[in-house]
């Protein structure tokens, strides 16, 4: 089974998650920076109320197919789930949460390839 981490877990990625865990037989490793948000989800617990949405984190965590953690792991394929706010008093967003989820992907490719 191959494995995928997720950078960022807030709001709407763990149920992503989830349905990646579910539909396509993949590991997910969630990885957020926000001690609070990873504690939550290893405690089990979800980050709001969904209907549904505990029993199938549970489904996963028990299956060992969804786990969060703070650092990033090894992993096949990475992706990036992070806030892109706008700031529409200078018609700009703001990706400094994506430039830092890309570096920390590059820095962990050039670790696993050297």
């Amino acid at each position: 089974m191959s494995k995928i981490c997720v950078l960022g877990q807030g709001y709407n990625v763990p149920p992503d998650c989830s349905s990646v865990c579910k539909q396509r037989s993949r590991r997910v490793v969630g990885v957020d920076a926000n001690k609070s948000i990873a504690d939550t989800l290893r405690a089990d617990k979800t980050l709001f109320q969904e209907k549904g949405f505990q029993e199938l984190l549970d489904g996963d965590i028990a299956e060992k197919t969804y786990m969060t953690e703070l650092l990033v792991k090894e992993a096949g394929v990475f992706l990036a789930a992070v806030p892109t706010t706008f700031d529409f008093e200078i018609l700009r967003a703001d990706l400094k949460y994506l430039v830092s989820a890309y570096e920390i992907i590059i820095s962990y490719q050039k670790k696993a390839t050297s």
